[in-house]
């Protein structure tokens, strides 16, 4: 019986010194001290079994750092998880660290496990990192790490997967410990008060350490103008742009695990020294704008299926509505619902906006009056409040402004959704854009641009735009619009420096916008009751003609 526990005894102090003997840090976790756990911490540790396994994406931020790569490689694949895929970005490197990581990139035999890419000079590592998260799945969890930290152990994505079976957990971060002395430990437990403090409420919110993985969807709801000052990206990545904004929106979703799921190499003093300087101007650039509030919920990024509506406002102009109308049936297919809001001075005019009225029978016509409700504010309220069903966007427009060219109304709605921009211009003086004092244009898509308001304002009178519902009716509610000028100026007013737009490249509208007499409209609805309507197809060539208050007409077709 002895001679059984002796050999049992010894059997467990070999696999004991086998175990505690390994160099590599794979298992090893320091003593941890005990941490008071809050009820939010509670409540997010709850073990729940996961059903499946998440799909994980590494992103490597990667410059200079060839001593690591390649251990930072294996360390990626030799994980013991099926479903993940590693982007190393390598920019701006002077040593060898693209071409160790694509040695290393060969041994991969898990198929398409790895991609290296390598930002071309000139290219903006914060731009590509911001593309590269909104072409993700929304339910991809996404982890972001910098060339110099490997995962600790083969299981960090399985324990990561099993966090996440928590439908609580929205965002993740661990403990760290440094390379190559295996110490420095990083990362600890904080307050439900902490947890739930943003940069207004607090005066410095916790660092966030180790494996920081959070939900794509997540980072998705991070504005456009949070990476971009003065018109362009920022110029150097550092983690607490990602970190702060879904910090502040996950109030009460940030799971803390108490492991070691990093080892964070030595980059030496001066390289750190830079880091700092970076990371202080990060911080003192987001101080300046505006916290994120908690998220009730994480929902889906919104998919564009649903239709437009569309609010048109006219005042004595039934024949420049009629064509207004006509180009949005030709050039604008999703539309949804559209309202027309307009002011007739006399029964002349009244009788103008009739016969349009019979000649687009589906479309709801609104005449301001002094009757109870019938004033503007009230008129514009019940079009762009925000309904269940019906699409969150509206497009504002007049009477003098004609689409020309088809318009995806869906890839306009999905691009104010992804970038959560203020507006997006269907139409904009291009003349006076390039020469306005405007930081900088992004290049968003083939078709589409952003640019960002200086402190000058808008600079441009506003046109035609897509608004969101919930944006507008906000401004109802807090301003008193009396008019379609009013309104123009409120928006204007409203967008302060910073604030993100949207246009095409190019030009999708034409305007004619000349100051006419009462007696020139007269004129005008006379030729909308003889049958004539605005020659659509011929406006871009008459633009001269147009600007003296004369139009190319034609004859209409009866309805």
């Amino acid at each position: 019986m002895k001679k059984v526990v002796g050999g049992a005894l010894l059997l467990l102090g070999v696999l004991a010194c086998g175990f505690f003997g390994k160099k590599a840090l794979t298992r090893w976790q320091p003593e941890i001290k005990n941490v008071k756990v809050s009820t939010v911490a509670e409540s997010l540790a709850r073990v729940c079994t996961p059903s499946a396994e998440k799909n994980v994406e590494i992103v490597v931020i990667a410059s200079d750092c060839e001593g690591y790569c390649t251990r930072q490689i294996e360390s990626f694949l030799s994980q013991q998880y099926g479903d993940f895929h590693v982007t190393y970005m390598e920019h701006g490197s002077t040593d060898e660290t693209y071409a160790r990581a694509l040695h290393a990139a060969s041994k991969c035999t898990e198929g398409k496990k790895l991609d290296i890419v390598r930002l071309e000079k000139g290219k903006n590592i914060v731009e590509g990192l911001y593309h590269h998260i909104h072409g993700l799945d929304p339910e991809t969890l996404v982890m972001v790490l910098d060339g110099f930290t490997f995962l600790s152990h083969e299981k960090v994505l399985e324990h990561i997967n099993h966090a996440y079976a928590n439908p609580d957990v929205w965002m993740t971060c661990s403990r760290e410990i440094n390379h190559p002395n295996y110490d420095g430990l990083k990362g600890e437990n904080f307050s439900d008060t902490l947890r739930e403090a943003n940069r207004a409420h607090a005066k410095k919110v916790p660092t966030l350490f180790g494996a920081v993985s959070f939900y794509a969807k997540l980072g998705m709801e991070i504005k456009l103008s949070d990476f971009i000052k003065e018109g362009h990206f920022k110029p150097a990545f550092t983690p607490v742009l990602l970190t702060l904004p879904m910090y502040e929106m996950a109030s009460g979703h940030l799971h803390f695990m108490e492991e070691v799921m990093t080892v964070h190499a030595d980059k030496g003093k001066s390289r750190e020294q830079k880091e700092k300087i970076e990371l202080h101007s990060t911080v003192r650039f987001l101080a300046k704008k505006e916290p994120y509030t908690a998220l009730s919920h994480l929902s889906m990024p919104m998919v564009a299926k649903t239709a437009c509506d569309v609010a048109i406002f006219s005042q004595d102009k039934p024949l420049h509505l009629y064509s207004a109308l006509e180009s949005i049936k030709s050039y604008l297919p999703m539309s949804g619902k559209i309202s027309v809001i307009y002011m007739a001075s006399d029964k002349e005019f009244e009788r103008g906006y009739l016969q349009v009225e019979k000649a687009f029978k589906k479309v709801d016509f609104l005449r301001i009056s002094d009757f109870e409700g019938g004033d503007f504010s009230a008129l514009f309220s019940s079009v762009v409040t925000p309904r269940r069903g019906e699409s969150p966007y509206t497009m504002l427009i007049t009477d003098t402004h004609f689409l020309t060219s088809p318009i995806d109304i869906q890839a306009c709605q999905k691009l104010l959704s992804q970038t959560h921009a203020d507006t997006f211009l269907l139409s904009i003086d291009q003349q006076r854009l390039s020469k306005s004092t405007l930081p900088g244009i992004l290049s968003i898509t083939d078709q589409c641009m952003a640019w960002q308001v200086d402190s000058k304002g808008y600079p441009f009178p506003f046109t035609i735009g897509l608004f969101e519902k919930k944006r507008l009716s906000t401004l109802v509610s807090s301003t008193g619009l009396s008019s379609w000028t009013v309104l123009k100026k409120q928006l204007e007013k409203n967008l302060k420096k910073g604030s993100v737009l949207l246009s095409f490249k190019e030009n999708k509208t034409v305007a004619i916008d000349p100051v006419l007499s009462h007696k020139q409209l007269k004129k005008w609805a006379k030729c909308l009751f003889e049958g004539y309507k605005i020659d659509l197809k011929v406006l871009d060539a008459d633009l001269e003609e147009i600007k003296q208050g004369d139009y190319p007409l034609v004859k209409r077709d009866r309805k």
